[in-house]
């Protein structure tokens, strides 16, 4: 896929004709969605798997380190989405968030995982600006804009396909190395690097808090 055709793939209309040829699939071709199945989650557990977890009005969404768990609140079904059987970039889940309009967004050591209700989708290096990376963390902030977390290559701020990188080399960011992402009540952001260093992303600034700085009010 072309990336000058990403502004067509956000357009209003696209989206709509998105949807409606998803929901003719399902309920004309069943038998191309991930079948439920059984699954033992005691053993889950007990095997520490579970990497990440996400809970809507009708589905707890388990990321694991063998592909992502879809419970139905209603019927207790099972869906096992996985690398083989879905568009799932990696079957290692690292993290999940869901944002304000209900989209359930998962990262995994090669791309992220997108549900909005109606249809998967995969936002890799090959389809966007994404860097060739393992993602680590993924948050969303109150305006609904993702902040994901990398091993290497620092923290993203993705508006649907449009990806902006932020760096040791462009920003306060001081190692791109970035351990977790998460978001207050308020919708803030705060980002932990792999030195212990605090990133927090408002609405129009990057700033960074010094580990040592965070030692030095404790102790006070």
């Amino acid at each position: 896929m072309k990336k000058q055709f990403y502004p067509l793939m956000q357009s209003p209309v696209f989206k709509a004709a998105f949807k409606f040829v998803a929901v003719i699939k399902y309920l004309f071709f069943p038998f191309l969605f991930v079948q439920s199945q059984d699954v033992n989650f005691q053993q889950l557990i007990g095997n520490h798997a579970i990497t990440a977890q996400v809970e809507t009005q009708t589905t707890i969404w388990l990321g694991t380190a063998d592909g992502i768990y879809c419970i139905n609140k209603k019927n207790q079904k099972v869906t096992h989405i996985t690398e083989s059987n879905s568009v799932l970039p990696a079957n290692r889940v690292t993290d999940m968030c869901m944002t304000n309009s209900g989209n359930v967004y998962a990262t995994t050591t090669k791309g992220i995982f997108r549900f909005d209700g109606y249809t998967y989708i995969a936002y890799t290096s090959e389809n966007t600006n994404l860097p060739r990376t393992t993602f680590t963390a993924i948050a969303s902030d109150k305006t609904g804009l993702l902040w994901v977390g990398t091993s290497n290559q620092g923290l993203i701020c993705m508006n649907g396909y449009k990806v902006q990188l932020f760096n040791t080399s462009n920003s306060p960011i001081s190692s791109n190395a970035v351990e977790s992402v998460a978001s207050d009540n308020a919708g803030k952001i705060y980002a932990i690097l792999s030195n212990k260093d605090m990133v927090v992303a408002g609405e129009k600034s990057l700033r960074l808090i010094r580990s040592e700085w965070q030692i030095a009010i404790k102790q006070n």
